[in-house]
């Protein structure tokens, strides 16, 4: 018996060109001929590995998009602020359907500050607050539950 010297399957003497692969063998002595090169085992294996990270990255960052656009919506509501111990502080935050919004000061049902309005924004993970007197305020969030975090401010959702 002889084998193809190219992919290694067995065939028979004589026969002019390999089942498995298509070389032409040399059949006057023997051997194969053919201008291609053996197949390299760990290129094919570098590429897998290629593809599945790419695959991979692929999703993770879909998810993460996917996720940034939802948040919009999870924002609507009314935020109180929470203050280094944890408990709640003064301020709060109301954000529309509408992308419109207000900041305020409340202490015991009476509003000691504000309210100020402002159009919000999101894209991707950054909150925008552009307030009426022209300034604008980034803040990059994450929401969960019913928790906001804003940069080193922590919110809880109230309404």
């Amino acid at each position: 018996m002889a084998f193809c010297a190219y992919c290694g399957k067995q065939r028979d003497v004589g026969s002019a060109f390999c089942t498995e692969c298509g070389v032409k063998f040399n059949i006057e002595n023997e051997s194969y001929t053919t201008n291609f090169p053996k197949p390299n085992t760990t290129s094919k294996k570098i590429v897998k590995i290629a593809i599945i990270v790419l695959l991979v990255f692929a999703v993770s960052a879909g998810a993460i998009i996917f996720v940034s656009n939802n948040n919009t919506r999870d924002l609507v509501g009314t935020w109180q602020m929470l203050n280094a111990f944890g408990g709640r502080s003064l301020n709060h935050y109301e954000f529309n359907k509408d992308n419109t919004g207000a900041t305020w000061m409340m202490y015991r049902g009476e509003i000691l500050f504000g309210p100020h309005s402002f159009l919000w924004s999101v894209n991707r993970n950054r909150l925008t607050l552009e307030f009426e007197n022209g300034n604008i305020r980034y803040f990059y969030f994450l929401v969960s539950e019913n928790e906001l975090h804003m940069n080193n401010l922590r919110l809880i959702r109230i309404l």
